[in-house]
């Protein structure tokens, strides 16, 4: 379950999908259905368990799905 109390370490993130890091941190993309629905589709039941975080999803997302 999300716990916003715990560090979110973004560092890590492979540079060929930097964007996604700027895109989590973006306020815009709260107020967008398309970029919504991008974190959505990345996992959909860490998108429900992190109730919408787009740092918590791009953070703890399996790496795979961006192979």
């Amino acid at each position: 379950m999300f716990n916003e109390q715990l560090p979110i370490d973004l560092s890590k993130i492979p540079d060929r999908i930097s964007g996604l890091r700027a895109l989590a941190y973006n306020l815009w993309s709260y107020w967008n259905h398309n970029a919504l629905e991008l974190w959505k589709n990345l996992d959909a039941i860490l998108w429900s368990d992190s109730e919408h975080n787009p740092v918590f999803v791009l953070q703890k997302v399996s790496k795979e799905k961006f192979s």
